[in-house]
């Protein structure tokens, strides 16, 4: 007997309302009769999507099939609209303004099971993302200043708060790395002066809107959400605002639906995260987040933020398994009933993003982990309070609150990270940065790692290739207040250097005799990068100076 879920509440709404629509999510049971091959992939992945996957041994298989041409005609031909299909859940999303009549369907002997996904409308919750943009006021830095390629403005506190300005100044700042933005909508971001680089150059390669077929996401109908999210990534007008990657190249998704909050929306964001590796994206970012809906019955607990449960975790699941970094942000439940983190920033190998303050304090709305079944969330954090946005089309820049605008931070500048070393995978990149984060020995359910340091992630996969073991380069005590021992099992001179957490480089001994003592009485308090190079391998190890 086929799964009909959902289907008895949704029964009670046929009765309020009248040619209205119901979507449903059909899921199939196979891909047979599909017009593909994984033999010849080119025909359904861009060769930049195959590329990446060559690059990181990943098979292509029967998953990355296009769902069945020949069950979405039969589906068509009883009468049903059908929307958006997604090829790694096997699912065709159908539309119908009489929700009995999906139970036709279940006879269908390719339909394994049936979800209801959205009804007619109610008033909505709304994305729950974005706080209102204020005037920007100054801010004063809570970070060393540091000499910087571009002139930031006041956007400058939540790049260096995260050191990224020092690989700016490397010139790494995003060249050809694809990031695909899923949000809400795009609002005037064509006409908005701190992307005029952005659009000149050619570098948003293309738009899609899965909400609304053919839809423009830069109408005003749609959500301005995107455009903000946008801007602390690749925004680019000198004194006012520089995102985070503002080189990179962009894919703007719509697949969020501002005006309503139905799950509708995971199956949406699952389509568009397939377009997105379609393309040959490398980092996905989403500022976005699903808990609770307008139809209660689809509500989910926190028991089901477990990783493996909702849709578009299962999704974003796999589009990392794909070989990308996707970033979501944690969500704004921080100090509310639900406070946890939403899906799919439950998922394991999902990079989840909290916020905290301009001087790095936990932010009171970031939501919190860990998980359902107990994997450390949110992965790190940046800058989610007092955010620097962009302002629609004038040249000006306000303020925003939320792990909207923390997630992005994080997303443009790994793809930086990336940019640095393009053969290392999202796995290794998670790695580093969290590595190189402020609480990384002491993780906790408000920031996670904490803060990350984006020089030192850098140095730890430089070395990575050739990394001595840490059971060969010890440092005590660790953290220190006066002098510390530097010791290295390795019969040989080594050389050494340290860097601030800054970048700059303020030890550089070559050729020095294990153990040795160094003496940090005239350090500042706090974090350091100590590397040590041998015949062997480098080292690299964090150092905390109280």
């Amino acid at each position: 007997m086929k799964n009909l879920l959902f289907l008895l509440s949704v029964l009670f709404f046929v009765q309020i309302a009248v040619a209205q629509e119901f979507s449903f999510a059909v899921y199939l049971t196979d891909k047979d009769g599909t017009a593909f091959s994984i033999d010849n992939p080119e025909e359904f992945l861009s060769q930049r999507a195959i590329e990446r996957r060559q690059k990181y041994n990943i098979a292509i298989v029967e998953q990355d099939l296009p769902v069945s041409q020949n069950y979405i005609e039969t589906i068509s031909s009883l009468g049903f609209e059908v929307g958006n299909c997604s090829k790694w859940l096997n699912v065709a999303v159908v539309n119908t303004d009489d929700s009995s009549s999906v139970s036709v369907l279940s006879s269908l002997d390719f339909v394994d099971s049936i979800a209801c996904v959205k009804v007619p409308s109610k008033k909505s919750k709304g994305l729950g993302l974005l706080n209102k943009p204020n005037d920007m006021a100054s801010t004063l830095s809570a970070w060393e200043e540091t000499k910087t390629s571009f002139d930031y403005g006041s956007s400058e506190n939540q790049i260096a708060m995260i050191n990224g300005i020092s690989l700016h100044n490397d010139g790494y700042c995003g060249e050809n790395i694809i990031i695909s933005v899923l949000d809400a909508g795009f609002k005037q971001a064509d006409v908005t002066p701190c992307f005029d680089i952005l659009f000149n150059d050619g570098r948003v390669v293309a738009t899609k809107d899965f909400v609304t077929k053919d839809g423009n996401v830069y109408a005003n109908e749609t959500s301005s959400h995107g455009t903000y999210v946008l801007s602390t990534m690749a925004a680019e007008l000198s004194g006012i605002i520089v995102g985070t990657a503002p080189k990179a190249s962009y894919y703007l998704l719509r697949t969020e639906d501002a005006a309503s909050e139905y799950r509708i929306e995971e199956y949406n964001w699952v389509s568009g995260a397939e377009y997105a590796d379609s393309v040959g994206t490398d980092v996905i970012n989403s500022s976005l987040g699903y808990t609770t809906f307008d139809a209660e019955f689809m509500d989910y607990t926190y028991a089901d933020m477990d990783g493996k449960t909702t849709a578009i975790t299962i999704g974003a699941e796999i589009a990392v398994s794909k070989g990308i970094l996707v970033v979501n942000s944690a969500g704004n439940a921080g100090g509310s009933s639900w406070e946890h983190i939403g899906a799919p920033a439950d998922g394991p190998n999902v990079f989840s993003i909290g916020a905290v303050t301009p001087s790095g304090d936990y932010a009171s709305f970031s939501s919190t982990g860990p998980n359902a079944v107990g994997v450390i969330k949110p992965n790190v954090t940046a800058q989610g309070q007092s955010t620097v946005i962009t302002q629609l089309g004038v040249a000006a820049a306000g303020q925003g609150n939320g792990t909207s605008f923390s997630g992005p931070i994080i997303a443009g500048m790994s793809a930086c990270l990336l940019q640095i070393l393009p053969e290392t995978s999202p796995a290794e990149i998670r790695d580093a940065i969290q590595k190189s984060a402020s609480q990384y020995s002491t993780p906790d359910s408000l920031l996670g790692y904490g803060i990350p340091n984006y020089q030192f992630a850098s140095s730890f996969l430089s070395v990575e290739q050739n990394k001595i073991s840490d059971n060969d380069f010890s440092i005590f005590p660790n953290p220190a207040t006066s002098f510390v021992l530097i010791n290295s099992e390795i019969n040989e001179n080594v050389d050494l250097k340290i860097f601030s957490i800054e970048g700059r480089l303020i030890v550089n001994q070559e050729k020095i005799a294990m153990p040795y003592s160094l003496d940090v009485q005239s350090y500042k308090s706090g974090v350091y990068l100590v590397q040590l190079i041998t015949s062997s391998g480098v080292g690299v190890q964090r150092l905390v100076v109280e």
